[in-house]
């Protein structure tokens, strides 16, 4: 699915970045801000999350493991690199009810949490095998009435666990999901809602601009590495666990960049005159300015995430002041070849795989020492 374009005003897109902090508590409100506005939206019972359930679940997992690290550090204790949210409790060792660590299993706690951002583990094992139903209400009710967190006053809205249409929707169905573009889809899902939200200020943009950068790269993310799946047949198997793991947009891009030139330099398989051609020559550049331009601000899946590196450092993010107009009206107008570029040259340039069987392979090896 393409990304449904909200007609927004540039100016709700520009947030101050001189107020933004690089603490645990600050990073927690981001996101919590947009939990709180997914919870809004249910309790209207129009079936709207399970289109996007696992970009929502994203969101609700990672609030929930940046509660817990906020938690830490106001205690002053030194936040570990993990995504294990059992770890995390183990070191806060109380103040948690334990109705919501009995009903914390949905998230996955003693995982990584990249079951809601991708299709399979590092191992290549899909992450739901057996179709499960997430049953979600009960474990989103338990953390926004902990003790603790209603304390903070962020989640005023009321679930009601009684309530069977709320439950329904809250409950999704994880066979509806086998394909990374399919997640690319919920992921634009929740970025299409959130722009809306902000278009008709029910939203405010220096309230959410941290998970609304995460989500739009993620996108991105997803989106080359499904179009580079539809490659795995003519590259190597350490190519293809390298595109596998690789957070890299840049990287990811190049195999999607390399291919399209390849076609666009055989005139015989596609003309000049060729309207697929002038699109190419229009949405490659402009798909290659937004992937370098998220890339600068965050390399590797962590800046719009976390308030320090994976090796404890502070993160600095150059943020520019157009940053997320401009980025949000770029994805909007390339989306379509983003996220079929590759797929649609392929199925319409079969001979193509004939006439290059070896070219990925070393090219790849030459330039990123994927052997």
């Amino acid at each position: 699915m393409i990304l449904k374009p909200v007609d927004i005003d540039k100016e709700k897109l520009i947030f101050d970045e001189t107020q933004h902090e690089y603490t645990w508590a600050y990073y927690f409100k981001q996101y919590a801000n947009v939990l709180n506005y997914i919870i809004s939206i249910s309790v209207e019972k129009h079936y709207r999350l399970n289109c996007m359930h696992r970009a929502v679940m994203f969101i609700f997992r990672h609030t929930v493991e940046l509660y817990f690290k906020m938690s830490l550090d106001a205690k002053g204790i030194r936040v570990q690199n993990t995504h294990n949210l059992s770890e995390l409790i183990n070191e806060l060792g109380e103040n948690f009810s334990q109705e919501f660590v009995n009903r914390l299993e949905i998230l996955m706690p003693k995982e990584e949490g990249d079951n809601f951002k991708y299709l399979e583990n590092k191992k290549g094992q899909r992450f739901y095998q057996n179709n499960e139903i997430l049953d979600v209400l009960p474990s989103i009710f338990s953390f926004i009435t902990d003790e603790n967190v209603k304390k903070m006053a962020i989640f005023p809205v009321f679930l009601d666990l009684n309530d069977k249409i709320l439950r329904g929707e809250w409950r999704f169905y994880t066979r509806e999901v086998y394909t990374l573009g399919q997640i690319k889809t919920q992921y634009d899902s929740l970025i299409s809602e959130l722009l809306s939200a902000i278009k008709n200020d029910e939203l405010r943009i220096d309230d959410v601009y941290l998970p609304l950068l995460f989500l739009i790269r993620h996108s991105l993310e997803l989106a080359f590495k499904d179009n580079a799946s539809e490659l795995y047949e003519i590259l190597s198997k350490k190519q293809q666990d390298n595109c596998h793991k690789s957070h890299s947009l840049v990287a990811l891009f190049n195999i999607v960049d390399f291919y399209v030139k390849k076609v666009m330099d055989d005139k015989d398989m596609l003309p000049d005159s060729d309207v697929i051609r002038k699109d190419i020559e229009k949405y490659l550049p402009m798909s290659e300015n937004l992937c370098t331009t998220i890339h600068k601000m965050d390399c590797n899946s962590f800046s719009f995430r976390f308030p320090i590196d994976r090796d404890g450092n502070s993160i600095k993010i150059p943020f520019e002041r157009n940053l997320l107009c401009d980025s949000v009206s770029t994805y909007q107008e390339a989306d379509a070849f983003i996220s079929l570029s590759i797929g649609f040259l392929k199925y319409n340039n079969n001979f193509f795989l004939k006439k290059y069987p070896k070219l990925f392979d070393d090219y790849f090896a030459e330039q990123y020492g994927w052997h």
